[in-house]
Parts: structure tokens; sequence; C-alpha cells
């Protein structure tokens, strides 16, 4: 975790130099035309590095998940790619008042198809927040960027998994100071509605040895509409024992697909607290361009917001927030995009939710 303390300058001024380096990263990367020599030159070494390092990454968690898979399930070997990945992303936020901080997380996902009872071994940088909260633009809070305490390892038994219900249980620790074991239990039932998109509602309750109990409740409601669009109208709660009251927070999303490798992500929202009394904290508008870095396995994401805080007397502060996703499975690279069962990467599929995990 990275934090810069902001300059003397104005925030006009870093907010353009910070536009203009983007413009000049997108020129190089994400131009159409082909690239000239020098540039070729320059990043082929780049680009092999970085296909080498992909293929061995994929190859080599895909390969554990195998060995693991075969060794507990007691069966044959697994046949064909279990979806095993390891997915790795950093976000910037320059904001108008609070300087620039930076936050990233790294999570990996063993997939053991043949061992009873499905079970799983997830390593991530958190775990309570989950991955796939900051892989929309709508489950993202892009207001406060929080630093990462520790390591989460745990191992999840899946009892169903279906398109309508999914029910699971976790186990692991939080490897911060001092350590903290836990106990998650997952609930999520999906409705589909005819003609009217999907509902889903997610229940997340756990219990850490030294935290104690933690609940946390989401409804969101995928609406599809014409031209590649998709409306998010989304809630949520979450209730912690050693806290008063509860947070609660609420928005709509809208995701416009506007080729193959480039979606544009429109959200607004509010957040805030309850304690005998509901209270607003903060309002959040924001856009968002998502872009198909490179391949299947590296994804950019860029864009302008505003937000009021109750903490400036919501006055508004202007901000511009960055990030970059690298994703590593050998069923990703083998298939070109993951299927929803496969996680497919959720910040270019805007006709489906994330996947919850």
């Amino acid at each position: 975790m990275i934090f810069h303390k902001s300059s003397d300058s104005s925030p006009k001024s870093w907010l353009l130099f910070a536009f203009l380096v983007l413009s000049v990263e997108t020129q190089l990367f994400l131009s159409p035309a082909p690239a000239r020599a020098g540039e070729d030159v320059i990043l082929a070494p780049v680009r092999g590095v970085g296909d080498y390092t992909h293929v061995f990454l994929s190859e080599s968690i895909e390969k554990t998940a195998l060995w693991l898979d075969t060794f507990l399930g007691g069966e044959e070997a697994y046949e064909g790619n279990t979806g095993s990945l390891i997915q790795a992303g950093t976000r910037t936020v320059f904001s108008q008042y609070g300087g620039v901080k930076s936050e990233s997380s790294v999570r990996a996902r063993l997939v053991l198809p043949r061992t009873q009872e499905r079970l799983n071994l997830v390593l991530q940088s958190d775990a309570e927040e989950e991955v796939e909260s900051k892989d929309t633009a709508l489950d993202g809070d892009l207001i406060p960027v929080e630093k990462v305490s520790g390591f989460a390892a745990a191992l999840e038994g899946i009892f169903v998994e279906t398109s309508q219900w999914r029910a699971a249980i976790r186990g692991g620790i939080k490897t911060k100071i001092p350590p903290d074991a836990f106990v998650r239990f997952d609930l999520r039932r999906r409705w589909h509605p005819e003609n009217a998109g999907r509902i889903t509602i997610d229940e997340k309750a756990y219990w850490y040895a030294v935290e104690g109990y933690v609940n946390k409740l989401r409804l969101y409601w995928d609406i599809p509409g014409g031209d590649g669009l998709l409306f998010r109208p989304s809630a949520g709660a979450t209730w912690k024992w050693k806290e008063p009251g509860y947070r609660w927070d609420g928005g709509l999303g809208v995701f416009q697909r506007m080729s193959e490798i480039d979606v544009l992500a429109y959200n607004a929202r509010l957040n805030g607290e309850g304690d005998g009394y509901v209270r607003t904290n903060a309002y959040v508008i924001s856009a968002e361009l998502r872009h198909k870095l490179y391949k299947n396995w590296v994804y950019a994401g860029v864009g302008p917001g505003f937000s009021w805080k109750r903490e400036l007397d919501f006055r508004p502060e202007a901000f511009l927030a960055v990030r970059l996703d690298l994703i590593f499975s050998k069923k990703l690279s083998d298939e070109g995009k993951m299927s929803e069962e496969g996680l497919e990467p959720p910040s270019m599929e805007i006709g489906t939710p994330p996947v919850q995990q």
C-alpha cells in the first residue's frame, strides 16, 4: 500500500498533468493503427516478457490445482481446465483535496472439480472485502481508498451451486497482527423474471475470533436494454457486532458496450450510516472507460468523477481514478474468454453481473 502526499501545486495543474500522461499511454497502447518500427522495438521485449509471465503463472496454478484435486479427490486427473486463476489489480485515485492514494490487491483461487464438496483454496488480500467489489465502478466505492491490512487464506466448501442458488462455507485466517481466524457463510439467490433481467440477493455472515460478528447484505437488479446497455440498481447494508448501528449504500450503474474491447460505465452512488436515525455521508457520480488493453488478460480503466462528502461539508471534490487488472488463467488463455462459471472478467461483461465468490 502506497500513500502519496499531495503537492503544493494547484489541483488543476496535476489533474491536467495526469490527463496528458494518460493520453500518451492511450495513444501508445490502445491505438488501432500498426505500431511504428521504433515503438515495436521498444514494446516487443515487454510484450514477450509479459506473455512468458502470463503463461508461466497460468500453467503453474492450473498444474497445482490438478495435482491437489487428484490427491484429495482420489480419482483420475480432471480433463480440461479447472478455472483456477490469479487475479492482481492496482487502483490509484487522484482527488482534488485528498491528494493521491493507491491500493493493490492479489487473489489466487484453486478450483478442485473432482474433490468432494468442491473444496476450494482461496488466497486474497482481505477476507471481508471481495475482489469483485472492485471489479465494477458500481460496486467499487471510489471515495475511500483503504490500506490493505493483510492477506487471508481459507478453504471453502460449496454445498449448492446452480443458476438460482449458491451456498458455501469458508474457514481460514487473516494474516494481520494479531492473526484473526474466521468462518464465513455465503448464500446467494437469483431470480430471472420474464423480460425483466436478473435479480440477485447476496448474504454473507462472518465470525472473527478477534473482531466478532459481521453481516453483509446486498441486492442488485440487472436490467438489459437495447444497443448494448445494462442498468444495475443496487443497495447494500453492513452490520458489525463491535460497532454501533450499520453502514448502508445504494446507487445506479449504467454499462454501455462500445465495442468488443471497450465498455463505458456510469455510476451514481450514495452511502451513509444509521444508529437510531439515518444519515448520508457521501454522494458520488463517476464515469469509467474500461479497455481490454492486451490480449485477454490485461484490462485497464480510467475515469473522472465528483464526490460530495460530509467531512468536507458536502463541498464538491473532483477526482480521477485509474486502475489496471491482470488475470492469469489457463482457461482464459485457451478459450479466449471465461464463462460466468469460469469467472469471466466482469469488467468487460456488461451483460452479466460480477461473479460473486
